[in-house]
């Protein structure tokens, strides 16, 4: 026992991100925040508002674009094995994510706007790494762009970009105003996109910054591993604090063996991957029941013409005294 408050599976989480080191080379990367739903008592469990599981451990995860998880650190306050960086909170976990899973110059890390700050995408544009965020409407470091209020009455598609340094800020009317920040992508090329359109009853083009396409197609990874860890989730429930944690892990390790068995060239669902694995693993690892099957109670003596006449009688006793009726079994 020590300080750590996830002493318990500390163990199981060092091994998890051992065995989880990249198996394959990819060129964008996510990060982002898992939930592991848990609604008994510890110091660590949060409460999230509006999220599809509010109570539980928040974990910090980096994931490949196609959802393989590669890093998971759980949040447990100042007692985080996240290094201080000077940055804030968010950026300090995608620095730290960062270093954890190597990644090297040229290759792309795509977050939201929980992480997202200039000076972040800054420090990593001088490592080489390439970075795309949304950015909340106070960390835009004063970048000149139209404010949020005013783009609001824009039309669909209008958009504005201003630049520091490496530094790329696009602001973008979609059905809301969103801003972009990015060390490596641009507005231009401008791409297409279709949104509904009330008036016109269709589905209209409308422009649409390069940097969003790029953070639209790629920031989903962790999404994706979280929305396969639920499908199938472990549904064993205990009273121990780290029993969800070890859970989780299960899940998380099944996930990942299917995504490179998938990579081998296997069409298989997720279903059958698990219901193979489990069946491999009883095989290699279970032992044959000592009494197979459910206890034999003996027969009725009575006909069935007696057993579904329509007439109920009192239960008579049978030899043993956990034995059923003797008139109808």
């Amino acid at each position: 026992m020590t300080d750590d408050k996830f002493y318990k599976v500390r163990p199981l989480i060092q091994h998890l991100n051992q065995v989880n080191k990249p198996k394959y080379s990819q060129e964008f990367y996510s990060i982002d925040e898992v939930m592991i739903p848990y609604y008994g008592r510890h110091s660590s469990k949060q409460f999230i508002k509006g999220k599809p599981i509010r109570f539980g451990f928040k974990v910090w995860a980096a994931c490949t674009a196609d959802g393989f998880l590669l890093h998971a650190e759980p949040y447990c306050g100042s007692y985080t094995n996240i290094s201080d960086t000077g940055l804030g909170q968010g950026p300090n976990v995608v620095m730290e994510l960062v270093k954890r899973i190597n990644l090297e110059a040229g290759q792309h890390v795509v977050f939201d706007n929980l992480f997202t700050s200039v000076p972040l995408l800054e420090k990593l544009g001088d490592q080489g790494i390439g970075a795309t965020g949304t950015l909340r409407e106070d960390r835009l470091s004063g970048a000149p762009v139209m404010a949020k209020k005013v783009m609001e009455k824009k039309t669909r598609g209008y958009m504005e970009e201003a630049f520091t340094g490496c530094i790329s800020v696009v602001k973008w009317k979609d059905n809301k105003a969103v801003a972009v920040g990015s060390n490596k992508e641009r507005k231009t090329p401008v791409n297409k996109t279709k949104r509904w359109c009330k008036t016109k009853k269709k589905h209209v083009e409308i422009d649409m910054p390069h940097s969003v396409k790029v953070y639209n197609q790629n920031m989903g990874g962790v999404d994706i591993f979280d929305q396969q860890v639920s499908a199938y989730r472990i549904r064993m429930r205990s009273k121990k604090w780290w029993w969800p944690i070890f859970a989780w892990s299960v899940n998380a390790q099944v996930i990942n063996a299917w995504q490179l068995y998938r990579k081998l060239g296997n069409n298989i669902s997720l279903l059958d991957f698990i219901r193979h694995f489990a069946i491999a693993i009883m095989k290699g690892f279970g032992t044959s029941r000592v009494t197979p099957g459910p206890k034999k109670f003996p027969a009725g003596l009575a006909k069935d013409t007696v057993r579904y006449n329509g007439k109920q009688h009192w239960t008579m006793k049978g030899d043993q005294p956990n034995s059923r009726c003797r008139q109808c079994s």
